[in-house]
């Protein structure tokens, strides 16, 4: 979190970053958010697989995969936006 301090006679803004504790298994409490089946998902995902590939991997339907996949982002706090799954899945899932 940011604190921006404004003082109305000077020429310059303060700034105050306020710590935040690292936790180093943050990541790992964020994966523990995810049931078996989005885990699996996002690993393929990582892999680069297209929903439609992980839907027959798994023997489910291609709009499964879909809904999976919004449950994940939503889970994981990301802007949903095109891509937003793959580039978290590349950038934190060691496939």
């Amino acid at each position: 979190m940011i604190e921006i301090k404004v003082n109305p006679n000077a020429k310059v803004l303060t700034f105050a970053f306020l710590s935040v504790p690292y936790n180093p298994f943050a990541f790992l409490d964020t994966l523990a958010r995810l049931t078996l089946s989005e885990r699996k998902i996002i690993e393929l995902v990582a892999q680069l697989k297209t929903s439609k590939q992980i839907a027959e991997l798994l023997f489910l339907s291609e709009k499964t995969i879909e809904g999976h996949r919004g449950n994940i982002i939503e889970k994981l706090g990301l802007v949903k936006e095109k891509n937003t799954l793959l580039k978290w899945a590349i950038q934190n899932i060691k496939g």
